[in-house]
């Protein structure tokens, strides 16, 4: 039996079949952590929260940005050390 599968990888999408027995449910159905970048410019937060962007939704430091104060995009600011980290 096989199934449609879709690999995203970076800019790269594409498709393929693959034999259902060969996937893994745990990688094929897992929540993607990349996410459109984001940083923030609120005094709220301390210079170490605002002199970076964030693209993971799994970041430590990004997860306490309130939805309120993210900024769409890099805002020419440098990658968090912290996002690297974590997939």
């Amino acid at each position: 039996m096989y199934c449609r599968v879709l690999f995203d990888v970076g800019t790269l999408n594409f498709e393929r079949d693959a034999p259902v027995h060969a996937l893994n449910p745990k990688e094929v159905f897992a929540p993607m952590s990349t996410i459109e970048p984001f940083h923030t410019d609120s005094p709220e937060y301390p210079p170490k929260h605002r002199e970076v962007y964030h693209d993971k939704n799994t970041c430590p430091d990004g997860k306490k940005i309130k939805d309120e104060h993210r900024k769409i995009g890099t805002g020419n600011k440098k990658h968090c050390l912290e996002c690297g980290k974590v997939s």
